[in-house]
């Protein structure tokens, strides 16, 4: 049988508690995760679907660097 709509609402309210935390920059992705009770990949969906925008801990500057580093230890590996 289905959850009861007790439970659905409890879930709901625990979504939106969590994307809002998130969105006001308290809480990290992981602790929304954990709060709304979902997986990483349900919980970017629900922001995207909620139209909030993820944040990265680095600048840009910094995940430039990583980016180019990645691509430069993947050449490396194929030769």
């Amino acid at each position: 049988m289905g959850k009861s709509m007790e439970t659905v609402d409890m879930q709901e309210v625990m979504v939106a508690t969590a994307c809002e935390l998130y969105k006001r920059d308290e809480i990290s992705l992981g602790k929304a995760c954990e709060i709304a009770s979902v997986d990483i990949e349900k919980m970017k969906e629900i922001l995207h679907n909620k139209i909030i925008a993820r944040k990265s801990g680095l600048k840009i500057k910094e995940t430039e660097t990583m980016a180019r580093n990645a691509m430069k230890f993947a050449k490396k590996e194929r030769l």
